[in-house]
């Protein structure tokens, strides 16, 4: 079947683009290139870096490095890491606010001590690194640290996603209770023991 009189041929694309993007130049120019390489030079250079950041990727998986001190970010779709955030100290428990907007995860400035460690041998714990992190996922940078009591290691947030989180810490044997908005700690009720776990009804 012959082609239509009225498509463009592949001269007629590269002379457009030569036109429009002054990359290819004269016709002259490109006339050794193939037949189908041509066709590819001219789709590679008519789509920009905006347009090719817009397309749409995979759902993304968030994983809490406490080695790294990051947040480290998956493709699913690629199962490669694509970015690799810096949030501080030993970053453990971690959550996605409900609009998918903000990741939060627990910071601690106590030293890891694994099974069988001498904790007499331990340097004093970093106080000023403990705290809830706020990840602003479409910078893919931390934005602020909460506070977040003691050791923070797991935490759960109200069921609207901005009023109050609930952080459990082990030290000092209590749950703080942090207004999401000021970052204050509206109260602390103690447990006892060390709680670590913590979870919030819907």
């Amino acid at each position: 079947m012959s082609a239509s009189p009225h498509a463009p041929s592949v001269e007629d694309l590269a002379q457009a683009s030569a036109g429009s993007l002054g990359r290819i130049g004269p016709l002259s120019r490109v006339s050794l290139i193939s037949r189908v390489s041509l066709i590819s030079l001219v789709t590679t250079l008519s789509c920009n870096a905006e347009d090719r950041a817009a397309q749409p990727s995979g759902p993304r998986i968030y994983v809490s490095n406490e080695g790294l001190g990051a947040v480290s970010v998956i493709d699913a779709s690629t199962e490669s890491v694509v970015a690799t955030i810096p949030v501080g100290k030993r970053p453990r428990g971690i959550r996605l606010s409900p609009d998918g907007k903000t990741l939060y995860v627990a910071l601690s400035g106590s030293p890891a001590s694994p099974p069988g460690t001498d904790e007499s041998s331990l340097p004093p714990p970093d106080r000023a690194a403990d705290g809830i992190g706020v990840i602003d996922l479409a910078s893919l940078r931390l934005v602020r640290v909460l506070p977040g009591g003691q050791d923070p290691e797991a935490f759960d947030i109200a069921s609207d996603g901005a009023t109050m989180f609930f952080v459990a810490c082990g030290p000092s044997g209590d749950v703080a209770m942090i207004d999401a908005a000021s970052g204050e700690v509206r109260s602390r009720i103690k447990l006892g023991g060390s709680p670590w776990g913590v979870a919030a009804s819907k």
